[in-house]
């Protein structure tokens, strides 16, 4: 998830809205993510080193992944066909739609 503010390098340069705005962005889409992929967990990475401007990777964890009980290593995507690929896509836009404005209570 890429905050669509100003260009800020860390999350510690925001100001304490932009901080606000952006964490409730972040759980909504954890929220849509977790109603259309249903994982077990999700992992939060807040990094920043290759890309430097604030975003945060949200990541679907399951219990047949590679690395129970630890962070993803490594960090294997997963191809799916082009229908799946599509389908998956219709989900999220349909769960997005529905999601409304940011906000604790609006997923």
């Amino acid at each position: 998830m890429l905050w669509r503010g100003r260009h800020i390098p860390d999350v510690s340069e925001m100001a304490s809205e932009e901080a606000t705005a952006y964490w409730l962005e972040v759980l909504q889409v954890a929220r849509i993510v977790t109603r259309v992929f249903e994982p077990c967990h999700l992992n939060y990475d807040l990094l920043g080193n290759l890309v430097p401007h604030v975003h945060t990777h949200i990541v679907p964890r399951y219990l047949d992944d590679t690395s129970p009980n630890m962070p993803l290593k490594p960090w294997e995507p997963v191809l799916v066909g082009e229908s799946v690929f599509e389908g998956q896509l219709e989900q999220l836009r349909k769960a997005t739609g529905e999601a409304g404005s940011p906000g604790v209570d609006s997923v």
